[in-house]
């Protein structure tokens, strides 16, 4: 093949609001020139082109571009894209055509493209979550570290008088010239779930409630990986790609929040989804073993059924955290369940944080 064309991002992975470049390579091989060589492409219209150039938006972007291509020559193109919204896109294909020489005839080929990238939601700009998550993981973090496993090294700390001699770290203390012990991770850590709520029954098709959802996933998510703290998340959001409900199972480290990452990308918010309630529920049969776990519910509504059935999920040795962000023309209404039996039934392990979109820093 004598002409090759092709369109790829040059990252796999950013986050929402990055700028990343997208590649555009023509390769010409044969002896004759191509003087009006036309590239075209379409993509997902949250992809911006910063240069808007040969570019034209409906509803999706689409890209045309006419080039002139020396013979045996290879050229590169760099287009500067802003990701302004959090997803999975890909690169399919793309149209490239040409004229002959004497400009009698038209040549048009489809090129196969295999380009992904994946858009990570942010973090969350609204203020007081550190504080947030301090105040809600500090009795758990407490309690967990009563008993440690000698087998799963976590760090070292400065020394106290309570401290075992054997748990001195004599190496560390040498180089520091004060006393410094090894610490380890609890065997009894029982592993946070994130219950993320994409229902928008009630939300009006308020889009950026749910994605402010996500991206409080996000931030929690890193949180508890940052303190060392196994995390599983489950949604009732659905996989763009294999349409099943969202779910990762417990785990940590870098390479766990990727994971976590890449399937918050895929979520789909056009899909129809299970009422969260009946995930709790479900999840609540299913695993009557586990003992006192910690949990963080996030959603964009907080009907009465769905704060019943998350009581009844924690019970009465669990500690419960409810994260609802929502809209100022809300507070009205945040404010009537907040009043009604069942917001004031709940038990003093489960907090309740109204978050308002407009406070976002």
């Amino acid at each position: 093949m004598q002409l090759s064309a092709t369109v790829s991002f040059s990252e796999e992975a950013v986050k929402e609001g990055d700028v990343t470049k997208l590649l555009e390579i023509v390769e010409n091989r044969k002896l004759l020139p191509l003087p009006t060589l036309t590239v075209k492409f379409n993509m997902d219209r949250s992809i911006l082109f910063l240069d808007k150039t040969n570019t034209s938006r409906t509803d999706q972007q689409y890209r045309s571009d006419c080039l002139v291509v020396m013979p045996f020559q290879r050229l590169v193109r760099r287009h500067l894209v802003k990701c302004s919204a959090r997803g999975f896109f890909t690169l399919d294909s793309m149209d490239v055509s040409c004229m002959d020489l004497l400009y009698r005839h038209l040549f048009s080929r489809e090129y196969p493209v295999e380009s992904r990238l994946y858009v990570y939601p942010n973090r969350s700009r609204i203020p007081g979550l550190p504080y947030i998550f301090r105040t809600f993981t500090g009795e758990y973090v407490t309690q967990q570290q009563k008993m440690e496993d000698p087998f799963a090294f976590r760090g070292i700390r400065d020394y106290t008088p309570t401290d075992p001699m054997g748990r001195i770290n004599w190496k560390s203390s040498a180089r520091n010239d004060e006393l410094k012990v090894n610490q380890f991770f609890s065997t009894s850590s029982a592993d946070v779930i994130i219950f993320l709520n994409l229902d928008r029954q009630g939300l009006n098709q308020a889009e950026d409630v749910l994605e402010e959802c996500i991206r409080l996933a996000r931030t929690f998510l890193e949180y508890f990986l940052k303190e060392g703290i196994a995390v599983r998340l489950i949604s009732n959001g659905k996989d763009l790609i294999s349409h099943e409900e969202a779910r990762m199972d417990s785990g940590s480290g870098s390479g766990h929040l990727e994971n976590c990452l890449r399937t918050m990308a895929r979520l789909d918010l056009s899909q129809k989804v299970r009422k969260m309630e009946h995930i709790l529920e479900e999840h609540r049969l299913q695993h009557p073993e586990e003992n006192a776990p910690l949990s963080v519910l996030i959603s964009g509504t907080q009907e009465v059924p769905l704060l019943e059935a998350y009581r009844d999920f924690t019970g009465t040795g669990g500690l419960g955290c409810v994260l609802l962000p929502i809209h100022e023309s809300q507070r009205r209404y945040q404010e009537e369940i907040a009043s009604s039996a069942v917001r004031k039934s709940l038990p003093s392990n489960i907090r309740v944080y109204d978050l308002v979109l407009e406070h976002m820093i």
